[in-house]
């Protein structure tokens, strides 16, 4: 197998897994440049939330303005929030809304939340949200997700007094099917989180004002991101720097060593991972992966 690094004129690159005895069922991976870092939480349902009730509509530019301007209308509250006549759902509702069943069809949400500017602007944002029965999300005032239910067109926010178009049931409700909290892929980070203070507003919708369930649980983060400074395709990395950190798996029983053009990387046979920071030239190296028994 080959894989080139596009950073300098050709340099190979020699795999090779050292065994005891023959060869056994396994595998050896390679992974070029650091894995990309752990999801980074923005938001969690658990967060204390500033809350609106639908029985009338929110100020205008309730999406963006600041947490001082919000009027008396406003609550707050830890999340998720709603109601239900199961113990399994409301397990998972800290703010309990009551008085919703029956007087009012709507319920808004927002949370501020500051950045530094830091964050990696390849990452992605990852929007998600256990509900019942249907959601409109903004954030800093723009659209970035909406159930199939939820009324109107995209990017029209639905009135105080609309309904879902039909019921959807939340990962613990007590009706089939139930479904497994919505996760949406929002795309790169880009310039959507400059250094500053950001709101993150939902505004949920129940199915009928006699519906017997109202759940409205949402988490923001941003995941994945650039790995350090490679970034890989099935044929070839781009590398930006002049070294790269060559890592893996090893999971050919007995296997006793990895070495990369003859020098041996850290090898854990405990766990069967191996690493190594390997030197590169600008220009083409190539990756040549050979296996050896010792």
């Amino acid at each position: 197998m080959m894989k080139k690094f596009l950073a300098g004129s050709h340099l190979s690159f020699l795999f090779c897994l050292f065994a005891t005895g023959s060869f056994a069922a396994g595998s050896l991976t390679v992974q070029v440049g650091s894995p990309p870092p752990p999801p980074t939480t923005l938001i969690t349902h658990t967060d204390t939330w500033r809350w609106h009730k639908g029985t009338n509509a929110p100020v205008v530019g309730w999406q963006t303005t600041a947490d001082a301007s919000l009027d008396a209308t406003w609550g707050t509250g830890a999340g998720g929030f709603g109601y239900a006549d199961n113990v399994n759902e409301t397990n998972q509702v800290r703010t309990v809304i009551s008085d919703m069943l029956n007087r009012y069809t709507t319920f808004y949400i927002r949370k501020s939340f500051t950045t530094t500017g830091s964050t990696d602007t390849n990452a992605h944002l990852q929007f998600t949200i256990d509900y019942d029965d249907a959601f409109v999300a903004y954030l800093d005032g723009s659209e970035i997700a909406r159930s199939a239910n939820a009324p109107g067109a995209i990017g029209t926010e639905p009135i105080s007094t609309a309904v879902a178009s039909s019921t959807h049931e939340s990962s613990r409700g007590n009706s089939a099917p139930l479904n497994a909290p919505a996760v949406y892929d929002l795309g790169a980070v880009s310039n959507r989180l400059a250094a500053g203070t950001h709101v993150l507003a939902i505004l949920g919708l129940n199915q009928s004002l006699g519906s017997s369930d109202f759940i409205l649980i949402p988490d923001l983060a941003v995941t994945g991101g650039s790995g350090g400074s490679a970034i890989s395709g099935d044929f070839f990395s781009i590398v930006s720097s002049n070294s790269v950190v060559l890592s893996g798996s090893n999971t050919v029983a007995g296997s006793t060593r990895v070495s990369v053009n003859g020098d041996d990387a850290v090898f854990n046979s405990g766990n069967g991972t191996w690493s190594k920071t390997s030197a590169l030239v600008p220009g083409v190296n190539n990756r040549r992966k050979k296996k050896k028994i010792e």
